[in-house]
């Protein structure tokens, strides 16, 4: 960092000490001018850079990461007892309207979101990063480094003036070789026992949520006036301050170190026990960095995750009538699903022709998979819950192929061979979609874009049989052939916007801590929406194939 950041925050980095709040208190009865201006004045900022520097230049990446805890944990103090005691000088009421805020109610429940979002972001910081091992020697070189301005020798002096005398005391001359040499060894041991003992990983791979909520959090900050100017730039070094540490050597120096010693089985291994032991061996819902690499799928939702064993089949099964993030994932299909296996059933004597059966039959089949995927999800058997992320997609691309191949279908009613020729083409990349989700790669995270992709293209194979359609009858009769199922087009492509963009949950944190929670608690997210609409899209077609029967221009040979 450059040496004028060090310097500004250095400059801002005064400890209270027991003048300042009676300075503060007489400031609070002086006019609001006054009290913007002690506002700047008595905010305790964040300490100085050089802790971190002396930590990361020493190779401790346990003191790095406690510094860290302390930064924030202290910041976050500060941040709260301000919000707390309505000290914070929240925009005027000219500037509430001007951001659509018209009421003090809305300013009021502003405030009480951003505290909201600091105890949030305190509860993961306790969780995840480490706290000091408060030895002397430790103790004295953190009092040195975080808090430069406390005069410890000073406060260590008025410690011991209250230890009585004893009478008694050795020779310290001839002991001092010996209690030094015992230190060592003791330090020796300790620090041996605590490079064995410490995982570094999950509080390393914790630091880039961390940093997310520090940036959510000062955006959030840019709404107050300019007389708290002080509270939106302290946060902005506290940004500064994580962006640093995960681009310096520490980072892939932890992460190194844990590869080092351990092979990639055993990793594994440790995640999953960590996972389950967090989750109470599945009795619990646990957070995403909790879980271990191979769950994450969405870093937007923060919690409410099950990770319960494969030999707990029966709580996974009961998961589908629990209150976790995929509740809604799983009922916006399953009540479909068997919405239409009942009235199959009970409404049997409704004629369908053959391609109606068969689009339902694969509709049916596409929700199944969505249904069994969203519920073994939570499944902490790695091999059955990544069968049943593949089995969906399967479902998918049948779904794909069974709507090109009714207007296939019905549009080719008079040209045999061609349908044929086309009807082959479905089948074709129903089987390719079949296929390609067992391929190890297809179903990793970063290959999401790819498998957009691929179902698009999928989609897309419907171009070549309308563009036969044209050659034969014209652009406008086929237009008006296919415009009965456009609603249904309109409604994948919206819900497939939600899915791709991960809108709201990206925006919900920042936005009202208490509909996130309530997103993480019950689902809700863009996958809830995506689904949605797949269930819309599939009614859509379904109603406009009733119009396809016709054929192009009402030409239709069935």
């Amino acid at each position: 960092m450059p040496s004028t950041s060090a310097t500004t925050v250095a400059s801002t980095s005064a400890v209270t000490t027991d003048s300042q709040p009676k300075h503060r208190r007489a400031k609070r009865r002086s006019s609001g001018a006054q009290r913007a201006r002690s506002t700047s004045q008595s905010y305790n900022s964040l300490p100085t850079l050089s802790a971190i520097d002396h930590n990361m230049k020493s190779g401790s990446p346990v003191a790095v990461l406690a510094s860290i805890r302390v930064l924030v944990l202290s910041h976050l103090a500060e941040l709260e007892k301000h919000l707390s005691a309505s000290e914070l000088h929240l925009p005027s009421t000219e500037e509430l309207k001007n951001k659509g805020e018209e009421t003090v109610g809305e300013a009021k429940s502003w405030a009480h979101d951003t505290l909201e979002i600091l105890r949030r972001i305190r509860s993961d910081v306790y969780a995840h990063l480490p706290d000091f091992p408060f030895d002397v020697p430790t103790l004295e070189e953190m009092l040195q480094t975080h808090f430069h301005d406390v005069s410890y020798h000073s406060l260590l002096d008025e410690i011991r003036a209250h230890i009585p005398d004893i009478p008694r005391m050795p020779d310290m001359d001839t002991m001092q070789i010996h209690i030094a040499d015992m230190q060592t060894r003791f330090q020796d041991v300790r620090t041996h026992f605590s490079e064995m003992s410490a995982d570094l990983s999950q509080p390393v791979n914790y630091l880039p949520v961390l940093s997310r909520h520090i940036d959510s959090l000062q955006a959030r900050l840019a709404s107050l006036s300019s007389s708290e100017s002080c509270l939106i730039s302290s946060t902005g070094i506290l940004s500064t301050i994580i962006d640093k540490i995960l681009s310096s050597d520490l980072v892939p120096a932890v992460l190194h170190r844990v590869d080092g010693h351990e092979s990639t089985l055993e990793k594994a291994a440790r995640d999953m026990k960590n996972a389950l032991k967090k989750s109470l061996d599945g009795s619990e819902l646990v957070t995403y960095v909790d879980l271990p690499k191979e769950w994450r799928n969405n870093p937007w939702v923060e919690s409410g995750y099950r990770f319960i064993p494969l030999h707990r089949w029966p709580i996974i099964l009961l998961s589908l009538f629990a209150l976790h993030n995929e509740t809604l994932n799983i009922h916006t299909h399953m009540i479909p699903l068997l919405h239409t296996a009942l009235r199959s059933v009970f409404k049997a004597s409704v004629s369908l022709d053959q391609p109606e059966k068969i689009y339902t039959a694969f509709a049916m089949l596409c929700l199944f998979s969505s249904v069994v995927w969203h519920t073994m999800s939570g499944c902490a058997h790695r091999t059955g819950m990544e069968l049943c992320a593949r089995v969906d997609y399967v479902g998918i691309g049948w779904l794909i192929s069974a709507s090109v191949g009714t207007v296939v279908y019905y549009g080719f009613s008079c040209h045999p061979d061609a349908a044929y020729n086309y009807l082959s083409l479905c089948l074709f990349t129903g089987i390719l979609g079949s296929i390609f989700p067992f391929v190890r790669w297809f179903n990793g995270r970063k290959f999401k874009p790819i498998r957009v992709i691929f179902f698009l293209g999928m989609a897309f194979t419907g171009l070549a049989p309308l563009a036969h359609l044209s050659s034969l009858f014209g652009p406008k009769a086929v237009w008006n052939f296919i415009e009965p199922i456009v609603p249904s087009l309109i409604s994948y492509l919206i819900g497939l916007l939600f899915y791709v963009t991960h809108v709201p949950e990206r925006w919900v944190g920042s936005w009202s801590p208490r509909l996130a929670r309530w997103t993480d608690w019950l689902g809700g997210g863009s996958h809830a929406i995506w689904h949605a609409f797949i269930v819309l899209a599939i009614y859509q077609h379904k109603w406009g194939m009733r119009a396809l029967r016709d054929g192009v221009g009402g030409t239709g040979c069935l």
